[in-house]
């Protein structure tokens, strides 16, 4: 999403101003446009909502709070309460009007991911200790007799013993000494952990958060638009309608000619190479403008009144427009013969 343009409208044109300017270059003294919209997005994954106040009545000055309490209150307009930015308390509760609030209406993702974590945490700790077990050395040493004295003294005889295991286990050319009458066995583990039950349940563990929030497994191109479809999309949708009814109301909207558009067009890597033959068919089907291409494949626009036309080829003309100007070709054409005769 911090790779995605926050385009703003005015009556249906794509304009430049400064909350284009605040949105996406520097909302605010201290952070960049990407900065802010990762901390909007965390907030709202983690916490499941997120809201963007201006502290102070300066224009276009955002950031995105700490932490907040909202209070609904049904049939007026909400309450958040405890607002904090920057660690900063703001003293004040904050109107419903007053904030962009962004919320995941889904609460399933979170509770998916918080249950798994409960039961799926503590089985992979077990998982860890039986790889331990499984893959650790230990060993018994047999010997006449206990050493006497003190429990002090059984128990620092104990710790003589295991810093020599430890260096001799450690070492791959280790040596033991043994005095007389003293055997030293290997126990075999009682488990069967292996480093790859924990990799797999790493990867289920992974695998079932990201089915939550309708990530994709692979990387391919077909997967990566149904990322963005799916997951995506939906995010950039509630952000973009969220920042335009709080900035602007019913007659500036304009039917949605007045908006802000949060654009997921550009998420996807772009080889000009590799789309050179499509980017012939929307100029030339005058569906683009050579600067429009341009401007998606990520290149510098031509600001040329030629680059800013739209261009159509014949194929592409009304069938219409077609027969008028045969009729007007046959028509000439017997004009000439009647010439000539």
């Amino acid at each position: 999403l911090s790779k995605c343009e926050f385009k703003t409208y005015e009556k249906g044109i794509p304009v430049k101003k400064e909350l284009y300017y605040a949105l996406n270059v520097s909302p605010n003294p201290n952070q960049s446009g990407s900065h802010f919209v990762n901390a909007m997005v965390d907030r709202m994954i983690y916490d499941g909502h997120s809201i963007m106040v201006q502290p102070s009545k300066s224009r276009n000055r955002f950031y995105i709070a700490d932490s907040f309490s909202p209070e609904p209150r049904p049939l007026e307009e909400n309450l958040f309460a405890g607002v904090s930015v920057e660690g900063r308390q703001l003293g004040v509760k904050l109107k419903a009007s007053d904030v962009c609030y962004f919320r995941l209406e889904d609460k399933e993702p979170r509770a998916v991911v918080a249950d798994m974590y409960a039961d799926m945490g503590q089985l992979l700790g077990m998982t860890m200790a039986s790889c331990k077990n499984a893959n650790g050395e230990r060993f018994t040493l047999e010997r006449e007799g206990r050493p006497g004295g003190q429990r002090e003294d059984v128990k620092q005889d104990a710790n003589e013993v295991n810093d020599l295991l430890r260096g001799f286990i450690r070492s791959p050319y280790g040596v033991m000494p043994l005095s007389k009458n003293q055997i030293l066995k290997r126990v075999e583990p009682n488990g069967s952990g292996s480093v790859k039950d924990v990799i797999d349940l790493r990867r289920d563990i992974f695998e079932i958060t990201a089915n939550a929030f309708q990530i994709p497994q692979s990387n391919t191109n077909d997967v990566m638009n149904q990322f963005i479809t799916f997951a995506i999309d939906p995010i950039a949708d509630m952000i973009g309608k969220e920042i335009t009814r709080k900035f602007y109301g019913f007659h500036s909207w304009d039917g949605g000619r007045t908006r802000v558009h949060v654009d997921t067009t550009k998420i996807n890597h772009v080889d000009i190479f590799q789309v050179a033959e499509k980017a012939e068919k929307l100029v030339s089907s005058g569906l683009f403008s050579i600067d429009d291409t341009l401007d998606a494949m990520g290149a510098d626009k031509l600001n040329t009144e030629f680059s800013q036309a739209h261009w159509i080829t014949k194929n592409y003309s009304l069938i219409q427009d077609a027969l008028n100007q045969l009729a007007a070709a046959n028509a000439e054409g017997g004009e000439n013969d009647n010439a000539n005769e």
